[in-house]
C-alpha cells in the first residue's frame, strides 16, 4: 500500500511539474507575440551601400523615364506626352544616349530589349546586340591583341538600328522618323560634354589621337 501511495505522489508531482511547464511556455510565447507586434519594425539589411544621389525620389502614376543624362530623359518625357508608347520613349532616349554618352551606348553597337505587357501578361525578348562579320574567325587577333579593341577589326556588324526597327513594328505608335528628330537636332546644336564623357574621352585620348579622321 506504501508503494502505491508513493506511485499517486509521484504522478501528482509529474502533473503539477508539467502543468508549471506548460504554463510558462504559454507565457513566453504571448510575450514573444507582444513584442513581436509592439516593437517598431527595423529596416531590412541593406547589403548595398547607399551613395547621395541628385536625383529626385518621386512617386509616379502614369510613367518615368529614367537615364543616365538628363537632355536624354527630358526627350523620353517628351515622346510619352506625344501618346508615344515606352518602347517609342525608349528607342529615343538610347538614340540620344548615343550622342550624350557614346562610350557606353550608340548606333554602332547593339542591345537587349526586355518588353513586359501587363495587359496581356506577356514578355518579348529581343536580342540586337552585334555579330561578328561572316569573314571573322577565332584566331584573327593573335599576335596582336590590340586589333580587338581598337580600330576597325575591333568593330562586329551593328545590331542597334535593326533591333529599334523591330521593337518599334511590334510595339511602337509614333511615325519611326519622330522618334530621331530630337536626337538629330541635338547633333546639328551641339551637346554639352558631361564629367563623364570628359573623362572617358580623357582616359582614351592616346587611341582617339592616333585616327585623324575623328
Amino acid at each position: 500500500m506504501s508503494n502505491c501511495l508513493f506511485c499517486r505522489r509521484s504522478l501528482t508531482a509529474k502533473a503539477k511539474a508539467a502543468v508549471i511547464v506548460a504554463f510558462i511556455l504559454v507565457v513566453l510565447i504571448i510575450a514573444v507575440i507582444v513584442v513581436c507586434f509592439f516593437l517598431p519594425k527595423t529596416q531590412k539589411t541593406n547589403w548595398f551601400p547607399q551613395y547621395e544621389s541628385v536625383s529626385k525620389l518621386g512617386k509616379y502614376q502614369s510613367a518615368a523615364v529614367s537615364t543616365d543624362a538628363a537632355p536624354c530623359a527630358a526627350i523620353g518625357k517628351d515622346i510619352l506626352e506625344k501618346n508615344g508608347t515606352a518602347v517609342d520613349a525608349a528607342i529615343a532616349v538610347l538614340l540620344c544616349m548615343g550622342v550624350v554618352n557614346p562610350q557606353s551606348a550608340g548606333i554602332g553597337g547593339g542591345f537587349f530589349m526586355l518588353y513586359y505587357n501587363r495587359t496581356k501578361g506577356s514578355t518579348v525578348y529581343i536580342d540586337a546586340r552585334e555579330t561578328a562579320p561572316s569573314k571573322a574567325t577565332e584566331d584573327m587577333f593573335e599576335g596582336n591583341s590590340t586589333l580587338a579593341q581598337y580600330g576597325g577589326l575591333a568593330i562586329a556588324v551593328p545590331g542597334e538600328i535593326k533591333g529599334y526597327e523591330d521593337a518599334h513594328d511590334k510595339f511602337g505608335s509614333l511615325p519611326w522618323a519622330d522618334l530621331f528628330q530630337p536626337t538629330i537636332k541635338m547633333c546639328r546644336e551641339g551637346i554639352r560634354v558631361s564629367a563623364h564623357l570628359a573623362r572617358a574621352l580623357s582616359k582614351k585620348a592616346k587611341y582617339i589621337n592616333q585616327y585623324e579622321n575623328i
